[in-house]
């Protein structure tokens, strides 16, 4: 599996905030240029350069001085023909210092996360169905329901008439 430009920017991410601010400093030339590498790829250059200067200054322990990135950004700029490195998971991985299992390792890290705004999501809609019902139940009004739980009037009639099929056994 070769990870593009996005999910590598995010691993390189999550990799030097799990290891917190009491590390990071010993290769943080390689994660600013791996930062910068990804970047440029995926937004304009500016936006690149504006993203790892902000990262270099939150996220590494002894940010790198303004020359040190500018020497970064010009030695990525001046790569021809395409203004960055390709690198594969291999190189990527020994770049940063870890092994390739360890980014697999912070690719289901940034997996499960995922997983759990989908099930944060999921209790929010059962909340939001919970509240048109029982407004449903205490008015008999489609539009009630709707206010009570700042739905669109459409959504909690739908709701509704499917709460409906349900209970009456068709589905």
């Amino acid at each position: 599996m070769f990870y593009l430009p996005p999910k590598r920017t995010a691993i390189i991410e999550t990799f030097v905030k799990s290891r917190g601010k009491t590390k990071g400093s010993e290769n943080r030339h390689n994660i600013v240029h791996l930062l910068y590498n990804n970047l440029v790829q995926i937004v304009d250059r500016e936006k690149a350069k504006n993203k790892v200067i902000l990262f270099n200054i939150e996220f590494i322990v002894n940010p790198l001085s303004r020359r040190e990135l500018e020497v970064t950004f010009r030695c990525i700029d001046n790569i021809k023909p395409y203004g960055f490195y390709k690198y594969t998971n291999e190189d990527f991985a020994d770049k940063l210092g870890i092994s390739v299992e360890d980014l697999f390792n912070y690719n289901k890290s940034m997996k499960i996360k995922n997983n759990y705004s989908k099930t944060n999501n999921k209790d929010k809609k059962a909340k939001r169905d919970k509240k048109i019902l029982e407004a449903y139940a205490e008015s008999g009004s489609f539009s009630s329901a709707a206010k009570s739980a700042r739905v669109s009037l459409n959504t909690a009639k739908k709701f509704i008439k499917i709460i409906k099929i349900r209970s009456s056994g068709y589905i």
